[in-house]
């Protein structure tokens, strides 16, 4: 790897690094798709399909109305969308909306199928109404019982990131706890330039990857 493609492969904190503009030599790449397949386009532009966290609580199958007036809040029973001129963080109130519809679309799902799930619902209430009482009517306190998740990062974005914890005295997981709360504490961007701005981090990592791996291959081949 040149010093000019490794300074450019690695992560600075300023964000600095533009998309390439539409027509130029990239790769089109579909994220979380089931086998990450990778397509490589010549003449188009890298663009970046990004996934919802959770589908299951936006499947209409599972989503939970009550018939109250709650089911009206941003959040509830429908994707929380991004509006006009907005600036602020995140409220208390788009949070636990987020929050229960999460947790009563995972119950219902639970008790749509009681025999295949039975081992989950022996620990939980006989019925489904029962279970959804039972969803907190408020935001869990900050010194709640943790909650564990499961994410696939770039093994190298994780040797990044344990470095830079390394340097600070603090465990991978304190240092996401840290980006994530800072994230949530700041005005939320519009959708477009969030995505814009992962697709040119994507850009200035997994394609400069790729294409020095395709321009060593071509450079072998020439060899040959």
């Amino acid at each position: 790897m040149t010093d000019r493609a490794r300074r450019s492969s690695q992560p600075r904190p300023d964000g600095a690094g533009a998309a390439q503009p539409a027509g130029s030599d990239g790769a089109t790449e579909s994220v979380g798709s089931q086998r990450g397949r990778r397509t490589r386009r010549s003449g188009t532009a890298y663009d970046v399909a990004l996934k919802h966290s959770d589908p299951t609580s936006l499947n209409p199958e599972y989503i939970v109305f009550t018939g109250g007036p709650v089911d009206q809040e941003p959040g509830r029973t429908s994707r929380l969308t991004w509006t006009k001129g907005r600036w602020r963080p995140i409220t208390d109130r788009e949070a636990h909306a987020v929050f229960w519809r999460r947790k009563a679309a995972r119950l219902k799902r639970l008790y749509a199928d009681r025999e295949k799930n039975k081992a989950a619902l022996d620990r939980l209430p006989a019925t489904l109404e029962e279970a959804l009482a039972e969803i907190p009517d408020e935001l869990p306190p900050w010194d709640a019982t943790r909650s564990v998740i499961t994410a696939m990062l770039p093994e190298r974005l994780l040797a990044y990131a344990a470095a830079y914890a390394d340097i600070q005295e603090c465990s991978l997981p304190q240092l996401i706890e840290l980006a994530l709360w800072r994230m949530v504490s700041n005005g939320v961007p519009k959708p477009n330039d969030f995505k814009a701005e992962y697709v040119a981090m994507r850009q200035r990592t997994y394609q400069i990857d790729r294409e020095e791996r395709l321009q060593a291959t071509a450079d072998d081949e020439d060899d040959d």
